[in-house]
């Protein structure tokens, strides 16, 4: 897995039920899908530490059943010392068939608590099978998550605990764990951590150079 941004953080791809080249969401570029055979699409190196800002950024496309995955997380497990960038579906009970998460590993009873966004009040519908560019930013210094599908920016929440991150790999299509977030079954592209928040407009820009249309 190579890192794009020259730091040379580069990763390594899982060994089975991967599928490479595959078109993705920039015309000149491309995927990789991860089948239901897959344990997790790969592993990049260390993230960030503490409580530090940080934006997961993904395009995702679902290519199989609806359930509860992990597109990209950083840290190791423990509340508030990992975070990731989850899709679900009524997995808070909040009848939300089509949700946005920072997932913080504050467990399942607590799930509910956690910043979650039901994409659907943007008319969104995340496992529709088109793809979907997700983003979820934390700004340290405010203490807020703040949620963007497809471009539209679905506001701020505040993490129900404390923002503590661990050392640890940068996780592509898998969790620590399967309770909540099970390995991705579909495509992922132009995936993505930055040491920083982005602000509205810098991730209405990245969907905007994407070529494709609010829906």
């Amino acid at each position: 897995m190579c890192d794009s941004s020259g730091a040379g953080r580069n990763g390594t791809y899982a060994s089975s039920g991967l599928k490479y080249g595959v078109t993705g969401i920039v015309s000149d570029d491309r995927a990789v899908t991860a089948s239901s055979s897959s344990s997790g699409v790969g592993t990049g190196a260390t993230g960030l530490v503490g409580n530090h800002s940080f934006t997961l950024e993904a395009w995702f496309r679902s290519t199989g059943t609806i359930q509860g995955e992990s597109l990209v997380n950083m840290g190791q497990a423990g509340e508030g010392n990992i975070a990731g960038l989850s899709i679900w579906t009524s997995n808070t009970g909040d009848g939300g068939l089509s949700q946005l998460a920072l997932d913080l590993y504050v467990g399942v009873p607590y799930a509910s608590t956690l910043p979650i966004w039901n994409t659907q009040t943007a008319g969104v519908n995340l496992w529709d099978g088109h793809w979907h560019y997700v983003v979820v930013t934390y700004n340290a210094r405010t203490g807020a998550a703040t949620g963007y599908v497809d471009g539209h920016d679905l506001g701020a929440r505040t993490p129900p605990t404390k923002v503590n991150l661990l050392a640890g790999p940068i996780r592509v299509g898998y969790w620590v764990d399967s309770y909540l977030n099970h390995p991705v079954i579909g495509v992922e592209d132009e995936v993505a951590v930055y040491p920083a928040a982005l602000s509205p407009a810098q991730v209405k820009a990245h969907f905007v150079a994407s070529g494709r249309r609010f829906r």
